[in-house]
């Protein structure tokens, strides 16, 4: 048998210049459209590298048990014709028809609907009549919660790095991020991940942040199975998750790529 296990695809990866302005996509150098950016381009426009770009070399064990549990069930349900080889069929099954991404699909579809749902709504766009249900409690939450201070604001960090958070949120106590995440199956509590992903944030931020409040940070699970059902997971003091979490992790990223931005 020959068939392999591929690498993860680096042009997945997302980049920011330094000015906050995103940079996922290159002219190719034929001149004709454009091309996922690369850490090759990264070193050229001395980009930095996104949030979840550094968390790519945290495990996920869960994450990874899921997609194991994917591509048993896309080989297990796929019919093989008798004449095919093991290897072909793997290689059919996983790399060309992609079976066990089918339901992955699904839900990042659904996903996306809600997130940009949501921050439509922020931003006086409106919610389609068919996502209301998806994001109105979340919404009513939200509105309840604080002031808002702004959507999908991309954030830059003088330790080398750069994102997207989903919302600022200001009340009485704090300016508040949130990072909205969407699952079949709502936790009880944050991922590991996530905290460092909005700690992340919080450190970004604070380094302009001037409105003399604490910074808080949370994220809102919202179901993608069941409308309107979501769970809200506000995390303690960012900053010991940043120094000893995400930090770490961000010198091991750019000791591994040799890329100090």
């Amino acid at each position: 048998m020959t068939t392999a296990a591929r690498p993860v695809n680096e042009a997945s990866c997302h980049w920011y210049s330094k000015d906050g302005t995103a940079v996922y996509e290159v002219p190719r150098a034929s001149g004709e459209g454009m091309r996922p950016t690369t850490l090759a381009d990264a070193r050229r426009l001395s980009l930095l590298p996104s949030v979840t770009t550094i968390l790519n070399v945290f495990a996920k064990p869960q994450l990874t048990t899921w997609l194991i549990e994917q591509s048993l069930l896309a080989a297990l349900t796929t019919p093989r014709p008798p004449e095919e080889p093991l290897d072909a069929f793997i290689e059919r099954v996983i790399h060309t028809e992609r079976v066990q991404d089918q339901e992955s699909d699904i839900a990042k579809k659904r996903g996306i609907e809600i997130h940009d749902a949501i921050e439509g709504y922020f931003n006086n766009r409106g919610v389609s009549d068919l996502m209301v249900p998806w994001v109105d409690p979340v919404i009513t939450f939200l509105k309840s919660f604080g002031m808002f201070r702004g959507a999908e604001r991309i954030v830059t960090s003088t330790d080398g790095y750069a994102g997207k958070t989903d919302l600022l949120q200001e009340n009485e106590e704090s300016l508040t991020i949130w990072d909205f995440k969407t699952t079949k199956n709502l936790p009880k509590s944050s991922y590991p991940e996530h905290i460092l992903q909005c700690s992340a944030y919080a450190n970004a931020i604070n380094d302009e942040w001037r409105g003399g409040k604490n910074i808080s940070t949370g994220n809102i699970y919202i179901s993608t199975i069941v409308a309107g059902e979501f769970v809200v997971c506000q995390h303690g003091a960012w900053w010991p998750s940043y120094r000893d979490g995400f930090k770490p992790l961000l010198s091991h990223w750019q000791w591994a790529k040799n890329y100090h931005p």
